[in-house]
């Protein structure tokens, strides 16, 4: 059993008190959802998501403490992958996206990000990302 580690984040900016989301559709499974990848040796958690999120949409998060939401799944019957997301926010919409991962992009409100993610994990963590800002 193969084993893969990743890290990322759900990205929002306030807009008037309501959040925008970022939502990522990547070049290889074409499935809507959030920047995230692997771990390089040396770096924890957090570094991970940081550089991910600055790699694939030129953007620049501040991670929210206290938001850490772990997701398990199986691509494949031999490899289990866990994937640990943050929740970042930013205070730029100027998104370069990096088109050797990621073939679009869209900032979406939650109602919107909610119908257009793939994957129902996505659309619980866009819950708990939502229900975490709101809170605040």
């Amino acid at each position: 059993m193969q084993y893969e580690k990743s890290c990322g984040a759900v990205v929002f900016i306030n807009n008037n008190n309501e959040p925008q989301f970022l939502i990522i559709q990547q070049n290889i499974n074409t499935y809507w959802g959030y920047p995230k990848g692997h771990i390089i040796e040396g770096e924890n958690e957090e570094e991970t998501a940081l550089r991910e999120v600055k790699e694939e949409t030129g953007l620049i998060v501040q991670l929210l403490s206290g938001f850490k939401h772990r997701i398990e799944y199986r691509p494949r019957p031999d490899i289990t992958k866990e994937v640990i997301f943050f929740l970042g926010e930013t205070n730029s919409k100027d998104v370069i996206i990096d088109k050797t991962e990621v073939q679009s992009y869209q900032w979406v409100n939650f109602e919107d990000g909610i119908q257009k993610v793939t994957h129902e994990v996505s659309k619980e963590l866009l819950k708990e990302a939502y229900k975490y800002i709101k809170s605040r």
